[in-house]
């Protein structure tokens, strides 16, 4: 879990609070950026038929972004372990 009230939050970049916004664990951030990544190969797969379905690769972007999000908030350790 992220405490969003701690200080090493208020510390992480704008990008990165943008990016994990509402996540509350690391699994899942983890599976948001992985079905934006499988989303992002389908809508190519069917954009090859369907051209104008291929403005969902922009998902491979958003995929991009929040991998990104995740690796940072995992070197500045900010995942806590919840108390379950």
């Amino acid at each position: 879990m992220i405490d969003k009230n701690s200080e090493e939050w208020a510390r992480a970049p704008y990008w990165v609070r943008i990016a994990l916004w509402g996540v509350t664990t690391r699994k899942s951030a983890i599976y948001f950026e992985t079905g934006a990544a499988l989303a992002a190969i389908c809508l190519f797969i069917v954009g090859l038929f369907y051209p104008p379905i291929i403005v969902g690769v922009g998902l491979f972007g958003s995929s991009y972004w929040y991998a990104a999000a995740i690796r940072w908030a995992d070197n500045a350790s900010l995942w806590k372990e919840s108390a379950e």
